[in-house]
């Protein structure tokens, strides 16, 4: 399905890194991962909130079509790396066995202040989510697509909540 418009978006995916057999979150996301997969993937992989996992972010696009493939490659390309080093990627809304209280905050300067803001809440916070982001063109008014969407907000809830 092509979207014809002159809205553009990018997708971020998060996913957690476990262990193969017992699926316990790794305590970290290793450095020769990371590495692996930036070098088949390039720069769209990168750290997430918790060292347990991963992201990647789709570049600028414009239509289904490419998102799709763009989305397929990058789950495909973390998912073979892990695989090869002996590793499992497990994308789900928070992981089944984790306690937060064992798990390490990644050390960058946006990281720790949503710690410092959030406190607690920040720090229970295993989630692994897919965000869209829309770029809405200047020629548009914001208040009129918020005011769009507003009706459409208990499905996106239910769908976030799965």
């Amino acid at each position: 399905m092509t979207l014809d418009s002159h809205f553009t978006f990018g997708i971020e995916e998060e996913f957690f890194l476990v262990h193969p057999k017992t699926r316990a979150l790794m305590a970290r996301v290793p450095k020769a991962y990371l590495k692996a997969c930036r070098k088949r993937l390039g720069d769209v992989v990168a750290p997430e909130l918790l060292q347990s996992q991963i992201e990647v972010a789709t570049p600028v696009l414009s239509n289904f079509d490419d998102a799709i493939t763009t989305l397929d490659a990058c789950r495909a390309g973390l998912s073979d790396v892990a695989a090869a080093m002996g590793y499992r990627l497990v994308a789900a809304g928070t992981h089944p066995s984790s306690h937060w209280a064992h798990l390490e905050t990644t050390q960058k300067p946006r990281y720790e202040r949503l710690m410092a803001d959030f406190g607690i809440v920040g720090r229970r916070n295993v989630l692994c989510g897919l965000h869209v982001h829309v770029a809405v063109p200047s020629s548009i008014d914001r208040v009129v697509v918020m005011n769009g969407v507003m009706r459409w907000l208990p499905l996106f809830l239910a769908l976030s909540a799965s």
